[in-house]
Formats: C-alpha cells, structure tokens, sequence
C-alpha cells in the first residue's frame, strides 16, 4: 500500500517537473525580432493621424506626423511635427507648425521587447508586432509606426 502511494505522488511531483520545465523554456515576449530601421507613426492609441494631444477653449494640438529611426548599435532618432491652433479673443484662429527631433538610445529586453529611452530620461516600453514598431507610454498611450 505504501509503495503504491509513493509511486502515485512520484508521477503526481515529476508531471508538476514536466509543466513547470516547458512552460519556463516559452518565451512569454515572443520571438526575437529587430525593431532596427526606419518607421512612420501611423497612429496613436488606434486613431489615425492627426491625433488630437490636447485641446481647451482657445487651443488644440495635434501629432500630425512621426519618424522613428533605430541603429543598430543600440542609438536612435525621433523627429515629431505637431500642429497648435490658436483662437484669440476676436475669434481668428493661428496655426503654428513645429517640428521636433530628439536623440534616444534602445535596448532588448527579450524577445520582441525593448525599452527605448529619451535624451531627457523619458522611457517608453516597445515591441515589435505584426510588422510594427508599438511603444507603448507610461500613461499607457500606444504609439503605432510602421
């Protein structure tokens, strides 16, 4: 009887052994890809461009465009044009057109993870998916290029 239950909870502890080895040896991030080239912003947060950043009574701005550039060795470039409309107080409205381009370095995290960090410390998570380049903001707005 002893035996029996010692062979019983010996195949319970080594089919436990089994599941626990093939599910450390998945990659929970997916299968290494490279996010190196060049990719155009094609939405945020799953709207098309121009997305709306921000808007009150007298004014709005919009990313109305993006590049994302990544090296190999582990630098990069961001160059964003946004769009601010101005109204005053007769009602006539201003555009002002800027663009902005940043330095910023990546690393790999696993997988199809990265982190991509800004010249001024800012961090955003980063994928590779279905062919695009998704980072992903600390407050959780989504950055698609392609």
């Amino acid at each position: 009887m002893r035996s029996r239950r010692m062979r019983s909870w010996t195949k319970g502890l080594l089919a436990v052994a089994v599941a626990l080895l093939a599910a450390c040896s998945e990659d929970p991030t997916g299968p290494e890809t490279s996010p190196e080239g060049t990719w155009g912003l094609s939405s945020v947060d799953g709207q098309a461009l121009p997305y709306r950043l921000y808007a009150d009574h007298q004014t709005a701005i919009y990313l109305a465009s993006g590049t994302r550039v990544i090296h190999p060795d582990g630098t990069c470039m961001n160059q964003s044009t946004s769009e601010t409309y101005t109204r005053n107080t007769f009602g006539d409205v201003s555009q002002t057109i800027r663009t902005t381009d940043s330095q910023c370095t990546w690393h790999r995290e696993g997988g199809n993870r990265f982190t991509i960090r800004s010249e001024d410390g800012f961090e955003m998570e980063a994928r590779v998916e279905d062919g695009d380049l998704v980072l992903t903001a600390p407050s959780g707005r989504e950055f698609r290029y392609r």
